[in-house]
């Protein structure tokens, strides 16, 4: 009888043993053990971020965002039509400004979870 090392299976089969494909069931890898994901380890249940949470999180950022930037763009804007240039180095960052603290709330919630 002729006998071949299957790639992957870890033990030696005859050529018309089942397939070795993953998605056939019964085949030769894995041999009825456990998945080879899980290698019998438990997996921990992990926190779920709920909807609640998302949708609070985009109306706390967006109001937060609004304040942030709509000030430093009026005050950027009225320091630029008095005639001060310094006004662009308050108007320009301001919607940067804005998304860095949603990315800020955004991190509190992930350390959250």
């Amino acid at each position: 009888m002729r006998r071949s090392r299957l790639a992957g299976a870890g033990q030696t089969r005859f050529l018309w043993s089942p397939s070795t494909f993953p998605a056939v069931k019964g085949g030769v890898l894995g041999a009825g053990g456990p998945a080879c994901q899980t290698g019998g380890r438990a997996v921990a249940a992990a926190a779920m971020v709920s909807n609640s949470d998302i949708v609070w999180l985009g109306v706390a950022c967006s109001v937060i965002g609004c304040l942030v930037g709509g000030t430093m763009l009026g005050i950027g804007i009225a320091l630029i039509v008095a005639g001060a240039p310094i006004g662009w180095l308050i108007m320009l960052p301001g919607a940067p400004m804005a998304a860095g603290l949603g990315w800020l709330l955004a991190q509190r919630l992930a350390r959250h979870v």
